[in-house]
């Protein structure tokens, strides 16, 4: 029987309608009743780096506090780890690592390494596996050139790597990073990403919701893509590339067969047709027919064919596309 690092079945959420003050009474009155997520099920193995993504109030973060026991739902089944993560919150909290924004887990007034010198006795680490531990971060996220500093005195993107470290400590099986890489440079999202490659590598499982369309290329096997709290797509990283358009872009000087090439132009998105270069968007899984079918109607004197574009792909899921919808295979 396959074993799930995450487990939902037609988990859903409503927030509940309050009453709502203010200074005009005629406005006073009750808030509506909003729904926050929708029967979504998921299945998340060992390993597996799991992109959420959706627009904002797609409920994303909803999600992820009910897969980190924050809040509990109004119906449905959730399985982490083997937890229930909600009734049995004190035993789950010690397996997991997570980072909420903007956030902080450190102390603002203590150095860096007492907050993490803090998190080793709450998480129980021996010395030499901290020690380790440290090694390892400060190879991922430079921490030790700012470790001795108060809190208050890093900048953002600092004060971000030391939240990631003091999260991610104690090395847990299951980790949730919403929006990690905001105040993050070049560099940081690039060491971030090598870190969540080899977690994955690690058996580690790794929930990244995130706005930044590389760190998601980079770092993800799969994304799931929220809208208004349904789940529309849950697919692979590569499914997704096969399904995205390809720019082919070519010249001609000879036309053998005008049919074949009207009929190109018909079932393909023309970006431009001139009379001696034009340019198609096909399917990635297309594009060796498409150049044929080219080779066939008119003799080729430049062609150049356009790697898909990892962020026209994601803004695409997110902005929706029936094309791409459905669950992974």
């Amino acid at each position: 029987m396959p074993t799930f690092d995450i487990f939902t079945e037609n988990v859903s959420k409503t927030y509940r309608a309050r009453w709502g003050i203010t200074i005009d009474k005629n406005k006073s009155g009750k808030r509506p009743a909003k729904l926050a997520l929708d029967n979504v099920s998921l299945l998340i193995g060992p390993g597996e780096t799991v992109g959420l993504i959706g627009l904002n109030g797609s409920g994303k973060s909803t999600l992820v506090k009910i897969l980190c026991g924050i809040i509990k739902p109004d119906q449905g089944e959730v399985n982490c780890l083997g937890y229930n993560p909600f009734r049995q919150r004190r035993e789950y909290v010690n397996k997991i690592g997570v980072v909420f924004g903007q956030k902080s887990l450190l102390y603002m007034d203590l150095p860096l390494k007492d907050s993490l010198e803090l998190y080793r006795v709450v998480y129980d680490i021996s010395r030499d596996e901290f020690n380790r531990e440290i090694e390892n971060l400060d190879n991922c996220f430079g921490i030790n050139e700012f470790i001795e500093q108060p809190v208050r005195k890093l900048s953002f993107g600092q004060r971000v790597r030391g939240d990631l470290a003091a999260s991610i400590l104690h090395n847990p099986q299951l980790v949730f990073l919403d929006e990690p890489s905001i105040g993050l440079d070049i560099l940081a999202c690039d060491k971030l990403s090598q870190y969540i490659n080899r977690r994955s590598e690690n058996g580690k499982t790794t929930i990244l919701v995130s706005h930044n369309v590389d760190l998601l290329s980079s770092s993800c096997s799969r994304l799931i893509v929220l809208e208004g709290g349904v789940k529309r797509i849950d697919r692979a990283v590569e499914w997704l590339k096969l399904q995205s358009l390809v720019d082919i872009e070519f010249a001609f000087n000879n036309v053998r067969d005008a049919k074949l090439l009207d009929l190109l132009f018909t079932e393909n998105k023309c970006k431009e047709r001139g009379e001696l270069f034009s340019v198609l968007s096909v399917r990635s899984d297309s594009v060796e027919a498409t150049v044929d079918r080219l080779q066939k109607a008119c003799s080729l004197v430049y062609l150049q064919v356009k790697p898909a574009d990892i962020r026209d792909m994601v803004s695409t899921l997110i902005l929706g596309n029936g094309s791409m919808s459905g669950e992974s295979k």
